[in-house]
């Protein structure tokens, strides 16, 4: 759909993107005055998620008598199980192990987007931004690694909920200028 159809016929589209984006930024300001229950809540979420993907997949390789490498396929199923389980029943482990997991990931983004911007700076002249963003990133992955156990109290409830607000004024905007 173009902005133009989206002017003339797309209202629905935009009340539902603003009345969406709003909903999105309310949830993410309550997540961020409880950044611990909604760090718990996600990983409790990731764990019922990821349980019920290896059930799937163990249901599926179990009626699948004749898959190559069935037993391997089963293993992994089980493990999947007991993992997302963990996760569910136990989740401040699981969130102390997830931020943990987002730190590492955050230093290791971080430094390959200071080395693309590194490799790319005769290329292009705002190489710069590349490089600050991957400083950021870097610099926040560190601090989490760092303030390591206490920061995954709460970082992963800030993450989801910077995530929310952030998403739900971009559907907002999105909702206002559509059309235009």
């Amino acid at each position: 759909m173009t902005d133009a159809e989206l002017g003339r016929g797309g209202r629905g589209f935009t009340v539902i993107s603003v009345l969406f984006g709003a909903l999105l930024v309310i949830l993410g300001f309550l997540a961020l005055a409880a950044p611990m229950i909604t760090g718990l809540a996600a990983t409790i979420t990731l764990g019922v998620l990821i349980a019920a993907a290896g059930a799937a997949g163990l249901v599926a390789v179990i009626r699948d008598k004749g898959l190559p490498g069935r037993g391997w396929a089963i293993l992994w199923a089980v493990a999947a199980v007991a993992l997302g389980l963990l996760l569910a029943f136990w989740p401040a482990s699981g969130l102390a192990t997830i931020t943990l997991f987002l730190a590492a990931a955050f230093i290791v983004r971080g430094v390959f987007a200071v080395g693309l911007a590194y490799s790319v700076r005769k290329a292009l002249k705002s190489w710069w931004w590349v490089a600050l963003g991957g400083l950021v990133t870097l610099l926040l992955g560190l601090l989490i690694l760092f303030s390591w156990p206490v920061s995954a109290a709460v970082m992963l409830g800030v993450l989801v909920a910077v995530d929310l607000i952030v998403y739900g004024v971009a559907l907002i905007l999105a909702g206002f200028t559509a059309g235009r």
